[in-house]
């Protein structure tokens, strides 16, 4: 089409339409086209009228439109031939009449009603706007999509072009596509806009209209909201666009287009960064119109905080304000709001108007209108009511400081109003200090500088006199500066005429300063460098002891034991001794243990003996501590007193330190084993904790021997070994052993002590003088604790006791089986054996050695058995035991094992090789581990072992020849072991046959009796060990596993699990033949198949690892055909009940794998035998 043709079709008029000549086909909303152009005016003309009388009866409004649209004057009307004055009054009544039908457009008498439109009026043609203007917030229904199909939009000039595309799809039209042309075309934006005012303001005359409008609005809000989120770029232009619509919403009565207002100010405010006058205006706007729809206050204070946050305006000034604090219930809203959202921005412009507000109604500045105390209650409901986040409340502080300070600076203001703002002030700073303590405080500070002149002071400490910590801020006579900055000045006697001061307004209560400031004073200079000044503000802190929790009291004191340096400084002992007092006093230690456990673990460094000069102050310090009453407080020091009496007065200069120490071991042992155990373990919990501590000075290192030896002195009693406390205590032992390792190895110690190493008594009282007198030399301290660790270790082994219930006499030391005392002592003399194993290159700790072996296992069964389970347990999934056994202790202890084989009697060599002893199948699986020197030390066992004669000598000569190979190849065992016991497969028997069925039933029945990773280990080395007699054997053990699942299936162990898939390999070729001949292998292998448990993560299920076993091989070695016929059978029953599609899947690649006659197919697949029907009278 050329251009002229173009400008020619737009300038057409309506009338010249084509369509309007034809009588073939009719524009129509309900009927086709065709059969459109069957129907009459009149019949038109009644569709149109029956649907306006049924929206009458909806709405009566619609009774304006009878007249000029659907009365017998409007049937005859043809406006092609009428004025333009009619025709244009005519487009006004069918604008209206739209706008009122919209909110009805998808009920059948609206369209009715559009049908006589379409017929009579052709407003497809001449009203195109209002009609899509009626139908468009429907866009995604059928009906809208028919609308626009009846419209001429094809030319690609047309203003609703756009919309072609739904005509001639059919599809209705997308809301991304409305909305990327919303904010595309401003022209499209503008029209709903206007829409919506337009239809506002006709509805406006019907009362209770805002029902009609919904719809229309929640589009008008969905529509534009989610358009300026899809635009990338939010222009100026649009936001010109959409401005003054916003203005009208913000003074519209209706609550559903102010809510849709709001919202699209709130995705303004997030898109755009406006301009600071467009801002206010804006605020301003939403802040005067607040009140007047009341059950949208909420979300227009909400729309308001969201401008703020996102915009920040510099201010909105003033005149907002008074509106602002108008608003009904505004702080219990705002409340209400702050709880889930920050209303900083809000507040941050409302609490400098307050303030100043307050001061001007005080002193008659500018007034308002309104209740003047309105502004007093808000700014106290803020305090109040709302938490001020944001260093709002630090704000808040600076503008009463401020302005307070300002107003009564003025050469003009009057005293009496001054008195009335301190009147209304005084509240509001008591409130704010209450909610916010330290927030004054640093205002204040930060403004001190500032006060340079007199009456800058006194204005100064007039505002202060509204606090209840003003006390601090007045300036001191004697040093020109305030309290506060006199406590924390530089020079230590303005600090210690501070902390008198302060002792005297305690003492006094002339001057109002808040309690938490005296307190945090006190304590921060009881941490002073100065003693004077520590010694008077522990005297402040006995006056105004009652202030503080019995906690803060304990840890501030207990502070001044830690950083205390008698030595260096006498004047500390005075410190110490009045710190004692008053903990002593502290009557809730006798009823908090947590707290009397702390004070006694932090002063028992003090208590112990450091010094052999009685005139000393560590002497003094404790000897005053064990007569302060702090013995009788806690059980755990009873009778120190009367025995540090006896220690000074039985022991001559030189042996003091070491008796008195060797004293307070005992007595703290024995407190400890006699006390209440509860209680007792706490306390022990909290000597532990202070052990672990790093010690640094003499001091601590004295004290921490001490505890150590206090520690390892109560693992024991008459009753027997405390396990769980044992081995707390080993732990701290073998840490501090592990740090100086280097050097516990390195040290020698004077042959004449190895004989102390082996005696069950106290450290030597010459090793403590020998230990101090070093210590205060600083010489080799690394060396003297070290020995004093290895004289530790000596008496540790003696305090452990294997326990009665422990299973001496069974074949296997099973940490599966294990139960608590038995268990925890298993696991400590692997610890404890390792330990020492690590340090046998020094001869100390073979001297260990030997005696742990002496003390604990003595009788060389026991020790295999050991041996056995170091050699072993480091295969085990499940760790009973919490231990680890790592490959170089499992090597070092086969190694060991080989030596002591060596050296054994003839004798005890049957007997540890024999079936009723763990040694030999503990050898075996070892000479399958992955690692080649613990393969290396296993067959050098088993050569110590050749020869010996026991159920096990076929094997063992068998493999002691095969050294070189088994150490090599991880697999040779396995292979080896196959080839051995291949002969029992074979038909023709040999005389050897019996030895190796004997030998291999000795190496199955281990299985039943042995820990689950000894047998996963023993069925992983007997793998390719096939036959029937091994499957026969191992059948009770996978009935017994199979129930296990069944019951407990969380108690299976995941060794457990591994060896009962492995015994279900056995199911093969070599096997098959069980099937038929014992009919319990058939059933157990079924039971497997139906267990569908889980055993763990990353394991198959029971059934899916029985099904594999099904394989070509198996299935055909199977010779009877109804044994095949039953797994046939089970199989295609899995499939027709199982839900689980891994089994599904299982059992086709069985299908596939195994070979099927024809014949076995038939008989699962064939249907049950149906009765035959009789055909005459005769066969009934």
């Amino acid at each position: 089409m050329t251009s002229l043709a173009q400008q020619l079709q737009r300038l057409a008029l309506p009338q010249s339409d084509a369509s309007l000549l034809s009588r073939d086909e009719v524009a129509s909303l309900l009927f086709d086209p065709k059969e459109a152009a069957t129907i009459d005016r009149d019949t038109a003309f009644a569709i149109g009228c029956t649907g306006l009388e049924e929206l009458l009866g909806i709405d009566p409004s619609f009774e304006q439109f009878e007249a000029p649209l659907f009365s017998q004057l409007a049937k005859t009307l043809e406006r092609s031939v009428q004025t333009k004055a009619v025709n244009k009054q005519l487009d006004e009544n069918i604008s209206l009449f739209l706008i009122h039908l919209s909110p009805y457009f998808l009920l059948k008498p609206a369209q009715k009603c559009l049908e006589w439109l379409i017929h009579r009026f052709h407003i497809h043609l001449y009203n195109q706007d209002s009609l899509i203007a009626c139908v468009l917030p429907y866009h995604e229904t059928r009906i809208f999509v028919r609308v626009i199909q009846l419209l001429k939009i094809n030319n690609s000039k047309h203003k609703w072009f756009w919309l072609l595309p739904v005509k001639q799809s059919g599809v209705p039209l997308a809301k991304g596509t409305l909305i990327t042309h919303c904010y595309k075309d401003l022209g499209f934006m503008d029209f709903i806009c206007s829409l919506v005012t337009k239809s506002v303001k006709v509805f406006a005359a019907c009362p209770g209209s805002s029902a009609q409008l919904r719809v229309l609005l929640s589009f008008y809000a969905s529509t534009i909201v989610s358009a300026l989120v899809a635009a990338e770029d939010v222009s100026d232009n649009i936001v010109a666009k959409l401005f003054p619509y916003i203005q009208k919403g913000l003074k519209s009565s209706l609550p559903d287009y102010r809510a849709a207002t709001y919202m699209i100010i709130c995705q303004i405010s997030v898109k755009v960064t406006m301009e600071n006058t467009f801002v206010n205006s804006l605020a301003s706007q939403i802040i005067k119109t607040l009140t007047k729809i009341p059950s949208l206050i909420k979300d227009g204070l909400g729309c308001l905080i969201v401008l703020l946050q996102r915009q920040k305006p510099d201010s909105l000034g003033k005149k907002p304000f008074p509106h602002l604090c108008n608003v009904p219930d505004l702080i219990t809203i705002l409340g209400g709001i702050s709880e889930i959202y920050d209303i900083s921005p809000l507040l941050r412009y409302m609490l400098p108007h307050l303030v100043v507000s307050i001061i001007n109604h005080v002193t008659g500045g500018e007034t308002e209108e309104m209740d003047g105390e309105i502004y007093r209650r808000h700014l106290e409901a803020i305090l109040t009511n709302i938490t001020l986040k944001n260093n709002l409340d630090h704000l808040l502080a600076s503008i009463l400081f401020e302005e307070y300070i300002s107003y009564s600076s003025q050469e003009d203001s009057d005293s009496n109003k001054v008195s009335l703002l301190n009147e209304q002030f005084l509240p509001l700073i008591r409130l704010l200090e209450s909610r916010y303590p330290r927030t004054l405080d640093i205002v204040l500070e930060e403004h001190l500088k500032e006060v340079t002149d007199l009456k800058k002071q006194e204005l100064f400490h007039q505002f202060i006199s509204l606090s209840t910590s003003g006390g601090k801020y007045q300036f001191l006579a004697d040093s020109n500066t305030s309290l506060m900055l006199s406590l924390n000045h530089p020079l230590a006697p303005v600090r210690l005429l501070a902390i008198n001061h302060l002792k005297n307004i305690m003492e006094t209560s002339k001057e109002s300063i808040d309690e938490s400031f005296i307190k945090e004073a006190i304590l921060t200079r009881l941490g002073d460098d100065s003693i004077d000044v520590v010694l008077s503000a522990l005297s402040a802190f006995e006056i105004f002891k009652q202030h503080f929790s019995s906690e803060v009291t304990v840890v501030n004191l207990l502070n001044l034991f830690r950083r205390a340096e008698p030595s260096k400084n006498r004047e500390w002992y005075k410190v110490l001794e009045i710190a004692a007092g008053v903990l002593i006093k502290e009557e809730i230690l006798s009823e908090n243990h947590h707290l009397a456990n702390q004070v006694v673990t932090q002063l028992l460094p003090y208590m112990v003996v450091i010094s052999d000069d009685k005139e000393s102050a560590e002497m003094k310090i404790a000897v005053h501590l064990s007569k302060s009453g702090i013995c009788s407080l806690h059980p755990l020091l009873r009778g120190w007193k009367e025995a540090l009496e006896n220690v000074f007065k039985s022991t001559k200069s030189g042996k003091l330190i070491g008796i008195a120490n060797q004293k307070m071991i005992r007595l703290l042992a024995d407190n400890i084993n006699s006390g209440d155990p509860s209680s007792m373990l706490k306390m022990v919990e909290d000597l532990i904790s202070v052990s672990e501590k790093e010690a640094y000075n003499l001091r601590q290192k004295v004290t921490f021997h001490v505890i150590m030896s206090v520690l390892v002195g109560c693992c024991s009693s008459l009753k027997g070994t405390h396990f769980p406390f044992a081995m707390r205590v080993f732990s701290l032992l073998q840490k501090k052993i592990k740090k100086l390792e280097s050097v516990i190895t390195a040290v020698e110690i004077p042959p004449e002590w190895h004989c102390e190493l082996t005696l069950d008594r106290d450290i030597p009282v010459e090793l403590w003088a020998h230990y101090i007198e070093q210590l205060n030399t600083g010489q080799m301290i690394a060396v003297e604790d070290s020995v004093l660790l290895v004289f530790a270790l000596k008496n540790f082994i003696h305090a452990v006791k294997v326990p009665q219930c422990f299973p001496k006499d069974d074949r296997w030391w099973n940490p599966e089986q294990l139960k608590g005392d038995s268990r925890d002592c298993l696991h400590l003399l692997i610890e404890l054996f390792e330990t020492i194993l690590a340090g046998t290159d020094a001869v100390h700790f073979r001297v260990l050695m030997n005696l742990s072996i002496k003390v604990h296992l003595e009788d060389v069964f026991q020790l295999f058995k050991f041996f056995s389970v170091l050699w072993t347990y480091g295969s085990s999934l499940s760790n009973p035991l919490n231990c680890s056994v790592k490959t170089v202790l499992q090597s070092q202890a086969l190694y060991i094992g080989s030596t002591m084989l060596s050296s054994q009697k003839a004798k005890e060599k049957h007997q540890l090789v024999s079936a009723s002893s763990p040694v030999v199948i503990s050898l075996l699986i070892n000479l399958g581990s992955p690692i080649k020197e613990v393969r290396r030390a296993a067959i050098q066992c088993l050569q110590a072992l050749s020869g010996v004669q026991s159920q096990f000598q076929l094997i063992i000569d068998h493999l002691v020849p095969k050294a070189e190979e088994i150490t090599s190849d991880a697999t040779y065992v396995v292979q080896d072991l196959a080839t051995l016991f291949e002969e029992l497969q074979r038909e023709k028997k040999v005389k050897s046959h019996q030895k190796l069925f004997e030998t291999l039933k000795h190496l199955l029945n281990c299985v039943y009796n042995c820990p689950s990773y000894i047998a996963k280990d023993l069925m992983k080395v007997l793998e390719h060990v096939n036959s029937e007699v091994v499957l026969s054997h191992l059948l009770p053990m996978v009935e017994k596993l199979l129930e296990k699942v069944q019951k407990e299936p969380t108690a299976v162990l995941k060794d457990e699990a591994i060896v009962l898939y492995l015994i279900l390999g056995k199911y093969n070729e070599y096997s098959a033949s069980l099937l038929h001949k014992d009919p319990v292998s058939l059933d157990i292998f079924m039971k497997a198949v139906h267990t569908t448990k889980e055993l763990g993560p990353g394991m198959p299920t029971i059934q899916i690892a029985a099904l594999e076993k099904i394989t070509k091989p198996f299935f055909a070695a199977i010779s009877d055909e109804k044994v095949q016929q039953k797994l046939l059978g089970m199989m295609f029953d899995l499939l027709v009940d199982c839900k689980n599609t891994h089994c599904a899947q299982t059992v086709c690649s069985v299908f596939k794998g195994i070979s099927v006659n024809a014949e076995q197919v038939r008989i699962e697949l064939e249907p049950p035998d149906k009765a035959k029907s009789l055909g005459t009278i005769q066969q009934t």
